[in-house]
């Protein structure tokens, strides 16, 4: 099977689950393959989460979603690591970024710094807790590649609770020309 007709196919079961997303099901399924991060912004209620779970459950991934919030602690993304009593050892429990399909909901409303925690992450596919690298995918049936769909809100003004993401990152944008109906994506 050719990658053409993978990406046909996984975009067709994506739209048996979700109606009139092509375009952003194109888009997602080619940043999969391409090993990237998909940027959406658009109003509430659009369908932008069940796009992430169809497309892991079509390549038999792990789906994660985080509600970004400003009292969002890095560790509640990256993981900790706790001492048991019990077993008088240090054990590292797994946060968030631990899945293939990463939706990251209202991006900008956590602070700069639980931001660069996630986009690291999305970055480099790892993260390291007290001076232990560990990989951010977890294994599948298929073993796909680590994507991670971030969610802004649909404003382009940033109230006092939200904070502008980094210009400087590789993240593939979606949003919505509310005026026209069109969908347009680009970096």
């Amino acid at each position: 099977m050719t990658v053409a007709e993978l990406s046909d196919k996984l975009i067709n079961n994506i739209e048996k689950m979700i109606v009139g997303k092509r375009e952003k099901a194109e888009l997602a399924v080619t940043t999969l393959l391409a090993g990237g991060n998909v940027l959406t912004e658009d109003v509430p209620g659009t369908g932008k989460t069940m796009l992430a779970r169809s497309l892991a459950a079509s390549v038999g991934a792990g789906f994660k979603r985080i509600q970004f919030t400003p009292d969002l602690l890095p560790a509640d993304l990256t993981g900790i690591t706790y001492f048991d009593p019990k077993t008088s050892d240090f054990i590292f429990r797994k946060g968030a970024v631990f899945t293939n399909v990463l939706l990251a909901d209202e991006i900008n409303r956590a602070t700069p710094r639980t931001q660069s925690a996630l986009l690291e992450a999305m970055e480099e596919k790892q993260i390291t807790v007290d001076g232990v690298t560990y990989n951010c995918n977890t294994k599948s049936r298929r073993d796909p590649r680590h994507l991670s769909l971030a969610r802004g809100s649909a404003g382009q003004i940033y109230d006092k609770n939200e904070y502008g993401l980094p210009k400087d990152r590789r993240i593939y944008k979606t949003y919505r020309n509310s005026r026209h109906g069109q969908c347009a994506c680009g970096p």
